[in-house]
């Protein structure tokens, strides 16, 4: 099998290719991880303490204040922007559907967020990478004005990362 993981679901992809000692990774015949990055853990810790303290408990609640500080950085190259998505495509069109769609109008809970930052945390564990199969192709990828990885910057660390630990 082939997988791919775009966006948060390339945390979620480079988590669970480590898991149960890269178990899970054993048998794949690659993995593509698009739009990723590579947060430094302390941002990452901050943010699972953050989410803690706002409280886990309760699924509805939500976390504007970790929303802010997760995607807030997305517009700084954004002129002007018309929509809280304007950072995910300079097409209008596909900006004004995407915010049409009431699917797409959900907001992470503090607990969504604490756990999100904890898979990122063993997606950055180089003990865990280091245990992944030898000569397992992963591919990254990203677009070079991608806010998610930093511009390319966070996908090139994350390629170093793991080019030098697998």
């Amino acid at each position: 099998y082939l997988m791919l993981g775009h966006s948060m679901g390339s945390f979620l992809i480079r988590q669970y290719i480590t898991e149960q000692d890269a178990d899970y990774a054993r048998g794949l015949k690659g993995v593509i991880v698009m739009g990723t990055a590579w947060q430094p853990n302390a941002v990452l810790r901050s943010g699972k303490l953050i989410a803690k303290c706002l409280g886990t408990g309760d699924p509805n609640k939500t976390a504007p204040l970790i929303d802010k500080m997760s995607f807030g950085g997305y517009f700084k190259r954004i002129e002007n922007p018309r929509t809280v998505s304007d950072w995910l495509t300079k097409d209008e069109a596909i900006v004004d559907a995407y915010e049409a769609n009431p699917l797409n109008k959900f907001k992470f809970s503090p607990n969504g967020y604490y756990h999100m930052f904890s898979g990122m945390l063993k997606a950055h564990d180089i003990r865990r990478i280091k245990k992944l199969p030898e000569g397992l192709p992963i591919l990254f990828c990203s677009g070079a004005e991608d806010p998610v990885g930093n511009w390319g910057e966070g996908v090139r660390k994350a390629f170093m990362v793991y080019s030098e630990n697998s």
